[in-house]
């Protein structure tokens, strides 16, 4: 009688890993705002016309690639086999939807920097070509223009969790985007897109299929950043150190006029 309580145990604990691993979409955009925890997607009552979006008025966006069941999630070739020969020889993509009018401010001044990398500058800018396969507002030509930034690959030393939720583990990288440079910029919508291979061996360990599609952020994990009050749409926070120098500053100064008020 114990040997198939202990088989349906086993089984139990299987489902159950299995389930968290397909807990998190394969390419989702969000806003960390502590450790493991995400900024919830919402319905804006502001423009730009969009429906669960995380909101940012900040200068950091998280994206994740989940790699569960995929062999390579951001393949550096074959952009041009699905139409968008200008993104041949990137990896993935993280398309950048600014107000319409914009495009020409946003290709001279927005640049990115991933994982506290160099400098990333939009390799593509268009009116017209969005190149999105899940089209949805703010990702219209009436509305928007597109730039489009090369982030690389995702590998699956890591762990994605599904940011709606803030749960779930599957293998994969969550990486780190800064922005800078966005001027007066009303607002700019973040997706992300890559090239996912999946492998399938037969029981001998040879190749039996590789599958090559498009992936993309669900409508319900991408991220809005604006800021309504007036002037630019993202408030950079400044580093700790500029904190340390200014409180510097104040002293010396305060150091400076004690000194003059003794003599």
């Amino acid at each position: 009688m114990k040997k198939p309580i202990i088989t349906l145990t086993l089984f139990a604990v299987v489902l159950i890993g299995t389930c968290g691993s397909h807990a998190s979409p394969v390419l989702q955009v969000g806003v960390q705002t502590g450790p493991g925890t995400y900024a919830a997607y919402v319905n804006p009552t502001t423009p730009p016309p969009e429906t669960e979006t995380a909101i940012t008025g900040g200068n950091q966006i998280v994206v994740a690639g989940n790699l569960n069941n995929i062999s390579t999630l951001g393949l550096q070739t074959d952009w041009d086999n699905y139409g968008f020969a200008q993104a041949a020889g990137n990896g993935a993509i993280l398309l950048a939807s600014v107000k319409e009018g914009y495009l020409a401010a946003a290709m001279t001044s927005l640049t990115i920097f991933v994982n506290g990398g160099p400098a990333v500058t939009p390799f593509y800018g268009s009116a017209t070509d969005d190149h999105f396969p899940a089209n949805h507002s703010p990702v219209k030509t009436d509305l928007a223009d597109f730039l489009f930034f090369n982030i690389g690959s995702f590998n699956s030393a890591g762990s994605v969790p599904d940011f709606a939720t803030g749960t779930g583990a599957a293998p994969g990288e969550i990486k780190t985007i800064t922005l800078d440079g966005y001027l007066d910029i009303p607002w700019i919508h973040f997706d992300v897109m890559a090239l996912s291979e999946t492998i399938t061996y037969d029981k001998d360990g040879n190749i039996k299929k590789t599958t090559e599609v498009v992936s993309n952020n669900p409508f319900s994990h991408d991220v809005t950043g604006k800021d309504w009050g007036g002037g630019t749409p993202f408030e950079t926070v400044p580093e700790p150190g500029t904190y340390v120098l200014a409180g510097l500053a104040i002293a010396v100064v305060a150091a400076a006029r004690r000194k003059m008020n003794n003599r």
